[in-house]
């Protein structure tokens, strides 16, 4: 299986909130140019919890296609309940099914999730849902990890399972997963959510990463997917330390989205750099510092 780079897209707002779709549109070709694999519009960097049920149609019907196959797509349709998500993921299913790779469903967030509650989760999902499944497991924003035993359980049982983001600091536990998961699902692809998990991913028989990195520069990573899949094991080194320098643009502000829409702008991307309240500024001196970092 070769690795992929998919980008978690940043989403351009307007100043009073609405979605600008010229400004998402650059954002867009400046990934597709840039050479990554696949785009995740409506992820965790894409600002998405704070988007009505009908912004969110309007917005993925609009982007889908505009992309016009250019690009995989992986559309994030996780909601605040299961009703919610079910509707998005089988209305986006069904307009644009063959446009788009799958639909990506985070796990249940604010109340408390035990084993078995994972699982009658997504067992749910996957029943009702008439598409291809990736599980987004993300215990920083959601409060809970998704076991690698309940997530083989899933893999095993539902074949719309398809995959899996796994932003977790631990790399232990994607490769858990893998372990797991990989000898009767070799099909299955887990992406790692940190970008510099992307190599050990690799190594392991993973499908690469979704990495926010990539909406900064896309160039780098295209390169570090190559590096990988024609195995110049030099150049792969070379580019993880420039990512592991590149990791501490995520310290700099308690959320990176503001940060990273106006270093995009100032490397040339004509956008607006507007975030959802209270994340719509910039503390202290983090753009000055991110040059030292982007040099």
């Amino acid at each position: 299986m070769k690795v992929k780079i998919y980008t978690p897209a940043v989403t351009i707002f307007n100043k009073d909130g609405s979605i600008d779709f010229n400004g998402n549109l650059q954002v867009m070709e400046h990934l597709i140019h840039g050479g990554v694999d696949g785009i995740v519009p409506l992820g965790s960097t894409g600002e998405y919890p704070t988007l009505s049920l009908q912004a969110k149609k309007d917005y993925l019907d609009k982007y889908i296609t505009t992309a016009r196959g250019r690009v995989e797509l992986l559309p994030g349709t996780g909601g605040e309940n299961a009703e919610d998500t079910i509707h998005l993921s089988n209305y986006i299913l069904s307009r644009h099914g063959r446009k788009i790779r799958g639909v990506l469903v985070i796990s249940e967030f604010y109340y408390n999730m035990d084993d078995e509650d994972f699982y009658r989760y997504y067992a749910r999902i996957a029943n009702e849902i008439r598409g291809r499944v990736y599980i987004y497991n993300y215990p920083e924003r959601t409060g809970h990890s998704i076991p690698p035993d309940i997530i083989a359980r899933l893999a095993e049982k539902y074949e719309n399972i398809v995959g899996l983001k796994d932003s977790v600091k631990d790399f232990g536990h994607t490769k858990a997963v893998l372990e797991k998961v990989k000898p009767f699902r070799p099909d299955f692809e887990v992406f790692s959510g940190y970008d510099d998990q992307f190599l050990l991913n690799a190594w392991l028989g993973g499908a690469g990463g979704i990495g926010a990195l990539s909406n900064l520069r896309p160039g780098i990573w295209a390169e570090w997917v190559s590096s990988v899949n024609r195995g110049d094991f030099k150049l792969q080194g070379e580019i993880y330390e420039k990512i592991k320098k590149l990791m501490g643009l995520y310290t700099l502000e308690s959320n990176p989205q503001k940060l990273f829409k106006e270093i995009m702008r100032e490397s040339g991307l004509p956008i607006q750099t507007h975030c959802v309240f209270p994340f719509d500024h910039l503390s202290g001196d983090s753009l000055e510092k991110s040059k030292s970092l982007l040099a």
